[in-house]
């Protein structure tokens, strides 16, 4: 396996991003203002978890701590421009399926004016549920990180071979690898489903294999960079990049590469 290949791969996994969040329940603040970083990797319901045990213990009696339904919270993400703000004042939801880099993405690059600036996104966490929200636990996470996983392998190959013939307990290393951010833990079995560039594919595939997917640019696929450009894991990706080599450095751990196409 290349050196550089781990190389950026190691970069990749190990970026976080930085977040200021507030707490509220039942439209009463808990707790204020925390400045802190997350895996880019991680999930909101991890994060959840992460400041359930090191910020709410502090401040709640073990009673109030396990009065709190996880099915009930809930982020909001704040101070986004007017234009972005719904007729109705409905608040805008962190969604629970995306990993925290892509929505940090999302909104820093396309609400802030001053693109050379990287702010930490703000959220409140709300403890109470909302009237439309749905349940946000973790086992809903797990399902759709799990049904992304297939649909990626079924993209890169065609088939979903590759991840059914994992063992149960190969797919649930992958599964707590993110949630620890253990990089060595997750590609022990995410090697056998990411491609490899196809630099390295044509020196370790048989004679008789064909090597997939192909090396394609994205230029063949987005468009010209004049009205906008992609941004991948916090970075301007150029648009000679190959798709192949992006996939096994820079995909989420769900396989696929979640792009943010950022407007000029």
């Amino acid at each position: 396996m290349s050196s550089d290949l781990n190389y950026f791969r190691s970069l990749n996994w190990n970026s976080t991003v930085s977040l200021e969040l507030s707490v509220r329940k039942d439209g009463l603040s808990v707790l204020d203002t925390v400045y802190f970083t997350a895996y880019r990797n991680s999930y909101p319901f991890f994060i959840y978890q992460q400041l359930k045990y090191a910020f709410l213990q502090s401040n709640h009696s073990s009673n109030q701590l396990n009065s709190i339904n996880d099915d009930d919270i809930w982020f909001e993400v704040v101070d986004l421009p007017e234009s972005n703000t719904s007729a109705n004042n409905i608040p805008d939801k962190l969604k629970l399926h995306w990993n925290i880099g892509l929505s940090y993405d999302y909104y820093t690059f396309n609400y802030n004016p001053l693109k050379n600036h990287a702010p930490p996104l703000k959220l409140i966490l709300h403890l109470s549920n909302s009237a439309d929200s749905a349940a946000a636990h973790l086992q809903s996470t797990k399902l759709s990180f799990m049904g992304s996983l297939k649909e990626s392998q079924l993209i890169y190959w065609g088939t979903v071979k590759r991840i059914t013939q994992l063992k149960t307990n190969q797919t649930e290393q992958l599964w707590h690898s993110i949630q620890s951010n253990d990089i060595d833990e997750y590609f022990k079995i995410a090697d056998k489903l990411l491609p490899l560039p196809l630099s390295i594919k044509e020196k370790e595939m048989d004679d008789n294999e064909t090597p997939k997917p192909r090396s394609i640019p994205l230029k063949f696929i987005l468009p010209d960079q004049i009205l906008a450009y992609p941004v991948l894991h916090g970075t301007a990706i150029p648009l000679e990049a190959d798709i192949s080599w992006l996939a096994s450095t820079m995909a989420s751990p769900d396989g696929f590469l979640r792009f943010c196409i950022i407007l000029n």
